[in-house]
């Protein structure tokens, strides 16, 4: 089950003072940046790297908190205090239902671009 995402767009652009410009530019940065941190965070999970994967959790947060998706803020902190204390590996069922609301949230900010 994905997260619901907002859906609003004029409430977004006013957390930006109404710049809807700002908010743009803020959607084109992490729209080309989420790839490389998707990938990233997939291959430390893969590889079992605590290390790597704490860290690029930590980069996804700072990504995705401009869009203030607090359930979405959640998950990554959630999965991230895991990932410090036990194997990346058991966070597994956290990561994906996480990659499903990621995927949410890029639809929306990819549909306010068109």
């Amino acid at each position: 089950t994905t997260i619901a995402v907002m859906a609003d767009k004029p409430a977004w652009v006013e957390m930006f003072g109404g710049d809807e410009a700002i908010f743009l530019e803020l959607i084109e940065a992490y729209l080309e940046s989420s790839e490389e941190i998707k990938t990233n965070i997939k291959s430390s999970f893969e590889n079992k790297n605590n290390t790597e994967f704490e860290a690029m959790m930590h980069k996804l947060k700072g990504a995705t908190s401009n869009f203030r998706v607090e359930a979405l803020d959640s998950q990554i902190d959630e999965i991230y205090e895991l990932s410090q204390s036990k194997d990346v590996a058991e966070t597994y069922p956290k990561y994906v239902q996480m990659l499903g609301n990621l995927e949410a949230l890029e639809k929306e900010l990819r549909a306010y671009l068109k």
